[in-house]
């Protein structure tokens, strides 16, 4: 192997100035986004002293990505037979890096999205080049868009057609029953984006201001990233797309969003999960309940006895109404309203300590528990 003999020079080199060797994540798009740029807005805050070597590790989830990416680490190829070679010798895990040190990170354990400016960002010409394609569709400067994305089994199916991905299905949701919020948002005058790289299903909506972006011809891995990163707010299920969004501190709607325990209160937000119920009982969960059992699995529910319920198109609607009157009036929520906001919350946190592996660390002051679904199911939710 041509690398072999270097491996000796990179070691002495590091006698003089530390060089790392980093796999740069890339197969899911929401790793790959989070990993590097929260990675260079830590040490923007606090330099680095180490000299990274980077290649990426597969399938690249997003070229435009990989493209913006390259403009700040020195990323090649021949990285990953360097760091190839180096395992064949001793002590090698000391001459690579991890970008991420694991969840603490990439939920922003320490708070430091909300005090950072985004480091990886557009060049003029791209920005020019999305402003294009919004004049394309009539889309206005002083108009406002929003990014729709709902989880399906397109995607995963799209990575690798070959894998049951039925494990996952707990996360997926119909696109029908986004309808609703998305015309109520388009008689107000705002753009719906139906956002996604490989999806299901048609998103038939019979209003000119409601794009089916997903199934166009115009989708492209540079409009998936230039949009979500510039949209007034996104909807989303969940999903790694929708991490852009939060990267360029645009807010965020999570509905239908399972397990709770994975609820991103590190994101300016309003979260609404599934319904879910005791199958014998036909109980809802409490909220102690739902942290308790943050399964991963569809099977793990139904071994649970437990029943997963979609929320209705009001449901959803009413969350999306919910961010889009509080990004116009932030002091929305009476007293009562402000008092269960804490109780919901402050149980999550004190539910996730006690978990073996913890998902929450900082709290955005402007993530919130939609209050529709707190008012409606609170006498179930044992607040």
């Amino acid at each position: 192997m041509v690398s072999v003999p270097i491996v000796p020079l990179l070691r002495i080199c590091n006698r003089i100035y530390p060089i790392k060797l980093v796999k740069i994540r890339t197969k899911e798009v929401g790793h790959f986004v989070v990993d590097t740029e929260y990675y260079l807005r830590r040490t923007s805050l606090k330099p680095n002293r180490v000299f990274l070597l980077g290649y990426f590790g597969g399938v690249i989830s997003n070229k435009q990505w990989a493209k913006m990416v390259k403009r700040h680490f020195l990323v090649n190829d021949c990285f990953r037979y360097l760091a190839i070679a180096n395992r064949l010798f001793n002590g090698a895990e000391k001459y690579e890096f991890e970008l991420s040190d694991g969840e603490g990170n990439f939920r922003d354990q320490y708070g430091i999205i909300p005090h950072t400016r985004p480091q990886i960002r557009f060049r003029n010409d791209e920005n020019q080049r999305g402003r294009v394609y919004l004049d394309s569709c009539g889309i206005r400067e002083r108009d406002k868009y929003i990014c729709l994305i709902v989880r399906d089994s397109g995607y995963k199916k799209f990575l690798d057609s070959r894998r049951d991905w039925t494990y996952h299905s707990y996360r997926n949701s119909k696109m029908e029953s986004y309808k609703k919020a998305a015309l109520e948002l388009a008689e107000q005058g705002y753009w719906v984006f139906r956002m996604g790289k490989a999806v299901e299903d048609l998103f038939n909506v019979e209003h000119p201001k409601v794009i089916d972006y997903a199934q166009s011809n115009e989708r492209s891995d540079f409009l998936d990233i230039w949009l979500m990163a510039n949209c007034y707010f996104c909807i989303t299920t969940g999903t790694g797309l929708d991490d852009i969004a939060g990267l360029f501190n645009r807010p965020s709607v999570f509905v239908n969003l399972l397990p709770l325990n994975h609820a991103p209160l590190y994101k300016h937000s309003v979260i609404v999960p599934k319904k879910l119920f005791w199958e014998e009982k036909g109980k809802l969960l409490t909220v102690k309940e739902y942290m308790e059992n943050g399964h991963i699995s569809t099977k793990d529910y139904e071994r649970a006895g437990i029943a997963i319920v979609d929320l209705e198109s009001k449901e959803i609607s009413d969350a999306v109404k919910e961010m889009e009157i509080s990004l116009k009036k932030e002091d929305y929520l009476d007293e009562e309203q402000i008092l269960k906001q804490e109780r919901a919350l402050t149980q999550i946190f004190d539910c996730d300590r006690k978990n073996t592996t913890r998902y929450q660390f900082f709290r955005h002051p402007k993530s919130k528990i939609g209050s529709v679904f707190l008012d409606t199911y609170w006498d179930s939710l044992g607040l």
